[in-house]
């Protein structure tokens, strides 16, 4: 293909000779010629692209402009359709050169010799023929450059100059599309292009701790792109200044209440960007995987600010206020991943059967995963903020406390409708054993039996998992598979689709096994010492029978039958 558009430039370049110098007054000929060379090494400059010939891109691009400006000179219509397409084309193909070269700099980063050599393959391409002032054409030398549109003099080994050159040249060539009704896929194209080219300059100024300049380029670039339209640029470009903003708030030192308020500014503003970003971006079914993906940003943006909060509460002036602010950053990651979860339900829809094989909706178990994690995680808030509460002028301390308390067991019970028994077993007990120390630690000054019973049950309830997938022997501190609690959190953390976990549930049995014993304990003493302790004998004698077995029989029967006991 090369070889034929190198033909038929050298054909044209005889026709355009042959008409300058010999067959004056031709003028209508000679456009069409100079149109039908600048439209060739128009094609040849992408075509080169495309084969990453980027000295030879850029000589046809010079060549091609050099055609449309003699052109254009021989007629009077400047700023033609033609004209404004020829130039899109052409600000588009050096852009593309100008960013690959970046890219190929941006791979040999650390081979200087690699980098060399391929500056100088490209510049011996691009030396190889010089346009004329007015028009080229193959075989002959020329004078300096005088085209229609700016482009480089040279080619740069500088990955920066190279990309400020692409983002010109792509700036350029979308503000052509102005005016244009209906906007061909190369519109596309070019804008994807260009987000690119802006998002890796900006990263280059991240990578080497450039955080202002990355900054104020993000913020230059979104009034940029405004200007030509390119609302998918105006959206990365948001979502490259939350990810900034991001990286900045995990940088903060946490041990003091200034570096609380330091973050929850920080983390306001990066929100705001993604929101900002997700505005921009439009209807989800435009670009669905940048939807997703800004989605599941701003819920990790949500669970993280919550996650440090909640570490900040023992610095804090005023826990319980500090507490429910990171319960609000919990619900807002609840929230998007209701609206992920909506989305992929929608996408996903099990299509035709194929040999009795329903596919896998991925992305929806991974999403209920994560949201059943933060309802744990926004439980041990709570069971946190009970542990803290005082008496005020409006609540005593019980009811305050009970109240957290409720809200902890509530989203223990949301978490444990995905993380099942039969599906998450590990992560199930783990949900089970937090609720049974909660209840143990906040006993109320009424009802502590009613309270530690129900501890008691969500325990013992634990022997399904064990009976319907059996256990290991126990040895030492871990099961008779070598299986760690550590190592089953990850298998099961590690799950795709509606695959069930092979983690082992004995690894987490000693953990199960101590708490047993310490709600077993305490129920005991409250039996013992409580008002009710007379008509409960019965009761009493097969609590202790139950304590027994648990410190006698822990050696000879495997967990599953020790609870059915």
């Amino acid at each position: 293909q090369q070889h034929c558009l190198s033909m038929a430039a050298d054909h044209l370049g005889r026709a355009v000779h042959c008409l300058t110098f010999y067959q004056r007054g031709a003028s209508s000929l000679l456009n069409t010629m100079h149109r039908r060379a600048a439209e060739l090494f128009t094609a040849f400059a992408e075509e080169c692209c495309s084969h990453g010939m980027l000295g030879c891109a850029f000589r046809m691009v010079r060549f091609s402009d050099c055609h449309v400006a003699a052109a254009v000179a021989s007629r009077s219509d400047s700023g033609s359709l033609w004209e404004r397409q020829i130039a899109r084309r052409l600000l588009c193909s050096s852009a593309e050169a100008h960013y690959c070269l970046a890219k190929l700099l941006t791979a040999l980063d650390s081979d200087k010799k690699g980098v060399e050599n391929a500056l100088y393959r490209h510049k011996q391409d691009l030396n190889g023929l010089s346009p004329t002032s007015v028009v080229a054409h193959n075989g002959e030398e020329g004078g300096p450059y005088t085209g229609s549109i700016t482009l480089a003099k040279d080619l740069s080994s500088e990955k920066e100059v190279n990309l400020n050159y692409a983002i010109q040249q792509y700036l350029g060539a979308l503000k052509l599309y102005k005016g244009q009704e209906t906007p061909d896929a190369s519109y596309g194209k070019a804008v994807k292009a260009l987000g690119e080219a802006y998002t890796q300059l900006g990263c280059i100024f991240k990578e080497t701790g450039r955080f202002t300049k990355a900054h104020q380029h993000f913020t230059q670039g979104i009034p940029l792109f405004t200007s030509v339209g390119a609302q998918l640029c105006v959206a990365t470009t948001y979502l490259e200044l939350a990810r900034l903003n991001s990286t900045r708030t995990k940088m903060l030192d946490l041990s003091s209440t200034q570096a609380i308020g330091e973050i929850q500014n920080m983390t306001a503003k990066t929100i705001d960007f993604y929101k900002s970003a997700l505005a921009a971006l439009g209807p989800r079914r435009a670009e669905p995987e940048l939807w997703r993906t800004m989605k599941m940003e701003l819920a990790e943006t949500y669970v993280a600010a919550g996650g440090s909060l909640q570490v900040g509460l023992r610095w804090a002036q005023d826990p319980e206020q500090l507490g429910q602010v990171a319960a609000d950053m919990f619900r807002g990651a609840l929230k998007v991943y209701s609206d992920i979860t909506l989305a992929c339900s929608d996408d996903e829809q099990p299509g035709e059967v194929e040999d009795g094989i329903m596919p896998p909706l991925d992305s929806v178990w991974s999403v209920n995963n994560a949201a059943a994690s933060i309802h744990h995680q926004t439980a041990r808030l709570h069971g946190q903020l009970a542990r803290l509460a005082q008496t005020t002028k409006h609540e005593a301390q019980d009811v305050r406390r009970a109240r957290f308390l409720a809200l902890a067991l509530s989203h223990i019970d949301k978490a444990a409708v995905t993380f099942t028994p039969e599906r998450n077993p590990v992560a199930h007990i783990r949900l089970q054993l937090d609720a049974a120390a909660l209840l143990r630690q906040l006993l109320p000054s009424r009802g502590v039996v009613k309270a530690l019973e129900t501890a008691l049950l969500r325990l013992l309830g634990c022997v399904k998992v064990y009976e319907s997938r059996g256990s290991c022997a126990i040895v030492g501190p871990n099961c008779a598979c070598g299986m760690t609690a550590a190592d089953a959190a990850a298998e099961e953390s590690s799950l795709e689709g509606g695959e069930t976990s092979t983690a082992c549930p004995a690894a987490i049995w000693r953990e199960l096994e101590v708490e047993v014993n310490l709600v077993l304990r305490e129920l005991i003493q409250a039996r013992v010492t409580g008002p009710s302790a007379r008509g409960n004998a019965e009761r009493l004698d097969a609590l202790k029978s139950m304590y027994r077995a648990s410190l006698t029989q822990r050696e000879h029967t495997t967990p599953g039958e020790l609870l059915g006991m």
